[in-house]
């Protein structure tokens, strides 16, 4: 088997992030995510992060495959419910 060469980007601007969740279900989420872009990506993850007062965003792109728009939202409720 030939390993994959994977480049990782990552793209944020804040030193550090506080924040309020539930450790346990964004570990899940982000494990998930990660194995995904691995799996199905092709030279590229990128890692991105970015927040306000109130809110901050994870956003994990890979050159690959990705989840249908229609797939998230029921992606998400699995570990959210």
């Amino acid at each position: 088997m030939n390993p994959k060469k994977i480049t990782f980007n990552t793209l944020y601007s804040i030193k550090s992030l506080y924040a309020d969740v539930d450790r346990e279900v964004l570990t899940k989420i982000l494990s998930n995510l990660f194995s995904n872009a691995l799996k199905h990506s092709h030279t590229v993850i990128e890692l991105g992060l970015r927040c306000n007062e109130k809110y901050f965003e994870i956003k994990i792109e890979n050159d690959g495959d990705v989840i249908p728009d229609e797939y998230v939202e029921k992606y998400l409720n699995l570990y959210l419910n």
